[in-house]
């Protein structure tokens, strides 16, 4: 082997032993090819096992370290002997490692449960107050009063599923309705006293939480009190989740007091549970001077009225970035107008907004038309254009949005700075709309930067301006051709249809293919939560959109792609068709002809092309 041969292998080891680069390389590798890796070289061992052990979902996995597994008669796993004080010494090795833990007793991909036995064998040998004293994340669903053993001051991000609690009013709480069996902490309800003591446990062992995530399925007004105590406790707190109708109006007082929270959400996950919607129909906190300091991201379940007479109460969280609100009401149009004027009038750094309310197509059939004064207008939507800073915004009301194409260029292009508009593209009333595929046109020309467009059309019919007319009606008026020179979008990723009526899919194609980038996905369906009372009617025409959506979304990239090979071609034929027009305009030059009429004038006398 050359020198050279040599310094380049020489080069290449020492690649491979930096710690940064093998961590980010075997992040990508799996379990078992991180065991093997441990046991190539001194200096992969350590960077192997950090990386093994670093995040832990597979409790047998991490305790099998401790001491050997074995089967119950139940088929859970216990240890086969206690562990002893040489077992922990051993255990350091790893459990140092740990930085997330991560447990949930009915896990199916799980080798196996845990007996509780195994749970009091760790909690009676361990030899320090802290069995994982790196770890930073505890993500817990399982019987609560195991957590405790875990919790320590190093825990930053705690996640936890709390299971059913009983009401003090009506049922008389006793530990003895407490079971064994951790599978039976999640369906029997625990006395409010056991969450009592939990959520002190929290504050003792984890004072330092900057983010804290409660999941349940029950009304919150049964430890709404417990969780305003939690809240006290936790003064470093950052980042607060909960479920839909869980932040009431104690709660929120108490929020507005800690001095670091910048984040207040809720997901719309089964996993992260739902409360009761009474429990915000009346939503009123009182917040007081130096209240919300550093909130800039808020997510509520509450009626627009309530909020909007938080919003512009003294001392309120005015320095919002994003702000989400999920009502559980119909919201008029009047309100929706009275919410954004208070919103623009009081959250000037609003980037994101998102207004959600209820959708109701229970009592919604095909043939019936929405009440007029019950659809959001042009009107509406006017304080929109007041937000300085608002580049995203989100709209569903069971209603359509009644605006015409005017409204829509006039939209577009007093909003050229827009990323993400998702406009009522899922109404509970699906027949009904003002716009067609025309809608399109004004934000491919003015929006440069959208990313997210969602409208609700007609796309059976290109508008007045391609000689068709808007209707409610799902026939085509004339065939789908796209218009000799459209905008096309700079920046476009998702294309939200809803349940836009379309009955021409080729002639659709082809439209969006003149206007849409090669990766952007065309979207469809809805998101109602009620989805289960639809009609049979409403279920199967959605249905019939959706799969022709669908069509649209495959045959799209391909139509785009052959786009761009014919503007391509087009490019080349027009460079090839001024390469002989100045060919031809020097040939004539030469031999002292006049170019033909009405073409230009040849080029300079310098010119190095020739005949």
């Amino acid at each position: 082997m050359g020198l050279a041969a040599l310094q380049q292998h020489a080069a290449m080891q020492r690649v491979i032993l930096i710690p940064e680069l093998l961590d980010m390389i075997f992040s990508y590798l799996d379990i078992s090819d991180n065991a093997n890796n441990a046991r190539v070289c001194k200096q992969w061992c350590d960077v192997a096992l950090d990386t093994l052990w670093r995040e832990v979902d597979d409790f047998s996995r991490l305790f099998s370290l401790l001491a050997p597994l074995c089967y119950n008669e139940d088929l859970e796993y216990r240890f086969s002997r206690l562990p002893e004080s040489t077992d922990w010494k051993r255990f350091e090795r790893y459990s140092r490692r740990v930085r997330r833990l991560c447990y949930r007793s009915q896990d199916t991909g799980a080798k196996g449960p845990l007996a509780q036995s195994m749970f009091d064998d760790i909690a009676r040998t361990r030899t320090s107050f802290a069995i994982l004293p790196n770890m930073h994340t505890l993500e817990w669903e399982g019987q609560i009063s195991l957590c405790v053993m875990f919790m320590h001051p190093n825990v930053r991000r705690f996640t936890v599923r709390l299971p059913p609690v009983s009401d003090p009013i009506s049922v008389d709480a006793s530990l003895a309705s407490l079971a064994s069996d951790s599978s039976q902490t999640s369906v029997s309800q625990l006395p409010s006293t056991l969450i009592t003591s939990f959520f002190a446990d929290i504050v003792d062992r984890m004072p330092n939480l900057t983010y804290l995530n409660l999941r349940l399925a029950f009304p919150m007004s049964r430890i709404a009190s417990d969780v305003t105590k939690l809240l006290r406790g936790l003064p470093r707190l950052k980042k607060f989740g909960m479920p839909r109708y869980c932040v009431t109006t104690e709660v929120m007082n108490a929020l507005s007091k800690l001095e670091f929270l910048g984040s207040v959400e809720f997901q719309y996950t089964e996993e992260q549970g739902c409360g009761d919607p009474e429990d915000v129909t009346e939503f009123e906190p009182t917040p007081e001077e130096g209240a919300f300091p550093a909130l800039w991201d808020l997510s509520l379940a509450v009626g627009y009225r309530n909020f909007a007479r938080f919003i512009n109460a003294s001392f309120a969280p005015t320095n919002l970035r994003c702000l989400h609100l999920d009502s559980h009401f119909f919201e008029a149009p009047e309100d929706i107008k009275s919410l954004l004027v208070i919103l623009s009038e009081n959250c000037q750094l609003l980037h994101t907004l998102a207004l959600i309310s209820r959708v109701d197509v229970q009592n919604v059939g095909l043939d019936l038309d929405p009440a007029d004064e019950l659809c959001i207008t042009s009107d509406c939507l006017k304080p929109l254009l007041k937000f300085s800073n608002l580049v995203s915004f989100e709209l569903v009301h069971s209603n359509p949005v009644y605006i015409n194409q005017n409204d829509i260029e006039e939209l577009a292009e007093q909003w050229p700075s827009l990323e993400s508009l998702m406009l009522n593209n899922e109404p509970g009333f699906i027949n009904h709309t003002c716009l067609s595929l025309e809608a399109l046109l004004p934000f491919a020309r003015h929006c440069p930067r959208l990313k997210h467009l969602g409208l609700f059309l007609n796309a059976s019919t290109l508008g007045q301006s391609y000689q068709s007319t808007p209707t409610s009606s799902l026939t085509p008026t004339k065939l789908i051709r796209p218009p000799s020179n459209p905008p096309r979008f700079k920046c476009l990723k998702r294309l939200s249809m809803g349940v836009s009526p379309i009955s021409d899919v080729n002639g659709v194609v082809l439209f969006l293919s003149s206007m849409c980038p090669m990766d952007c996905a065309v979207e469809s369906g809805v998101t109602w939560d009620d989805n289960g009372h639809v009609g049979s009617g409403m279920a199967r025409a959605i249905r019939i959109r959706c799969d022709r959506w669908t069509r649209v979304e495959e045959m799209l990239p391909g139509m785009v792609e052959l786009r761009f090979q014919e503007r391509e071609r087009a490019k080349q034929l027009e460079v090839e068709n001024e390469d002989l027009r100045i060919r031809n305009s020097v040939l004539l030059d030469k031999l002292g002809l006049t170019p033909p009429k009405g073409r230009p004038v040849p080029v300079t006398e310098d010119s190095c092309v020739t005949a």
